[in-house]
């Protein structure tokens, strides 16, 4: 009995199926977001108006909207973003005085407040730098910088009717505890620190919250800049020369199938 010729076919077969992978695979383009250039002092959005939100910033992408959100309990509070330079991008709830001296963080003092990023397409963090914390720069009992990271992952077209984030629709990215300097983040007891973060989500809306663990401490931080990937959708068009290699695949394929059958 003759051997067979099969295993000759399999060059052929490899490469249509890398050549089929790559045709049908999406493409991802790296950016870094950066906030501190947003106006000092400066009011950037209303809680509740979201078609107002600010795209302050500058970088690589200028895809994005920043919005606040507050929680006191599971009662979702008014909130606004505020920009302070190069310390960053804070938030002050309905529960604090915005004239009033004090950190005006991202913080857990009167509700847990947090950051929303609506980007114009899905795109997955992959990094978060912030400016003024609370663990290199203790003020007034604002002394943690524990800070959660939240994916929209529900499917309305018109994204989120809600931003609490203990609604199913958000997906727990991560917990980073106390970012800054202090614990070996990169920046220094102005700049900060930065967290990196590790995930296959994408996404087009993003909370970047103050965690308001059961630690007896208030964390607060101002964000800095984020940097992510946005997942570009593939040609589906091949081009002249790929189809035909693929068709001179198949070819090479059906000649060995034939040369088999005949040695059988």
């Amino acid at each position: 009995m003759k051997s067979s010729n099969t295993s000759a076919c399999r060059p052929w077969s490899i490469a249509a199926t890398v050549l089929l992978a790559s045709m049908g695979s999406a493409n991802a383009a790296s950016w870094t977001q950066d906030f501190s250039t947003c106006s000092n002092g400066a009011k950037v959005s209303n809680s509740g108006a979201y078609s107002a939100w600010d795209p302050c910033g500058s970088g690589t992408t200028t895809d994005v909207r920043v919005g606040a959100v507050a929680t006191s309990g599971s009662t979702a509070i008014s909130a606004s973003v505020y920009s302070w330079g190069g310390g960053g991008l804070g938030v002050v709830n309905v529960n604090e005085d915005p004239n009033a001296t004090g950190p005006h963080a991202v913080d857990s003092y009167g509700g847990i407040d947090a950051l929303v990023l609506n980007f114009a397409s899905t795109v997955s963090l992959s990094s978060f730098q912030i400016g003024w914390n609370g663990t290199d720069n203790s003020y007034n009992g604002y002394n943690d910088s524990d800070i959660s990271v939240y994916a929209w992952t529900g499917t309305a077209a018109n994204g989120p009717t809600t931003y609490n984030k203990s609604d199913s629709s958000w997906k727990l990215i991560g917990d980073y505890f106390d970012v800054g300097a202090s614990n070996n983040s990169s920046g220094n007891l102005v700049a900060g620190g930065s967290a990196g973060v590790s995930t296959t989500t994408f996404s087009s809306y993003w909370l970047i919250s103050a965690m308001g663990n059961s630690d007896s401490k208030i964390d607060a931080f101002k964000l800095l800049s984020v940097s992510g990937m946005t997942s570009t959708p593939p040609t589906g068009v091949p081009e002249p020369g790929s189809i035909a290699l693929l068709g001179l695949g198949a070819l090479g394929m059906l000649a060995v199938r034939r040369k088999t059958t005949a040695n059988r």
